[in-house]
């Protein structure tokens, strides 16, 4: 029996992807670089924002911390331009409420702009706790923040599974003990450590 379930964010609740991708490309032209598609820079999320700007920058030599608080500033104006939670999200949190299911946000994106994303789609009263990627000096793969909400939640660990979209959440999952579902919908990459579970629609996670 599931008694708790950390989710992954982007990718797994909502595609953030457009307003990503719009960041990065508003933070290139800076530098008077060419925008990349939508696709390639969905490619690049998963081990949070420095990384993202950095494999945004691969072919460059541009300071990082400065490219870093570019792209900061721009997301922050565009964060929920485009972005939309996946069918049957909300209807399946609302229902894991009801059954009084234990839920957390455990996601690489920074914790401010995590709570106004959730804030303004409504979303933050699913979760507590709710984790950014500097919440804690811990990112996914590392499992000291999982750990953490393991710790507050004082739920068995056979009682507890992970749910994202990337390898990431796969290995904080087997990294912490705890049980992995891998949500094909989204637009990270599975990895080379079988997930528990894979599941294509956000609903399926009911029959769990």
């Amino acid at each position: 029996m599931l008694t708790g379930i950390i989710f992954d964010l982007d990718g797994t609740i909502i595609d953030t992807r457009e307003d990503l991708a719009l960041a990065i490309n508003l933070m290139r032209a800076d530098y008077n670089l060419p925008s990349f598609t939508v696709e390639k820079i969905a490619s690049y999320v998963g081990n949070g924002s420095r990384k993202l700007v950095e494999r945004s920058l691969v072919e460059t030599e541009l300071n990082i911390d400065e490219s870093l608080q570019k792209f900061v500033n721009h997301y922050s104006r565009h964060l929920t331009d485009n972005t939309y939670c996946y069918n049957g999200a909300i209807d399946t949190l609302e229902k894991l409420k009801v059954k009084g299911i234990n839920c957390a946000i455990l996601t690489n994106k920074p914790e401010t702009a995590t709570l106004k994303i959730l804030n303004a789609m409504n979303l933050a009263r699913f979760f507590d706790p709710i984790f950014g990627g500097d919440s804690t000096p811990f990112l996914k793969p590392d499992p000291g923040a999982l750990n953490i909400i393991i710790d507050k939640w004082g739920i068995p660990k056979e009682e507890l599974i992970m749910v994202g979209d990337n390898y990431t959440d796969i290995h904080v999952a087997e990294n912490a003990g705890i049980k992995s579902a891998f949500f094909t919908f989204g637009y990270g990459i599975k990895g080379d450590i079988e997930p528990v579970y894979i599941f294509d629609d956000f609903s399926d996670l009911l029959n769990i």
